[in-house]
């Protein structure tokens, strides 16, 4: 349950950033 959660908000943080237009390499 808690790993399912932190790797849902990594898929959301790295799609904010994309917006930005700054994707770091961050799994």
């Amino acid at each position: 349950r808690y790993v399912y959660a932190v790797k849902q908000h990594t898929q959301a943080w790295q799609a904010l950033l994309d917006q930005c237009g700054m994707r770091p390499a961050v799994n």
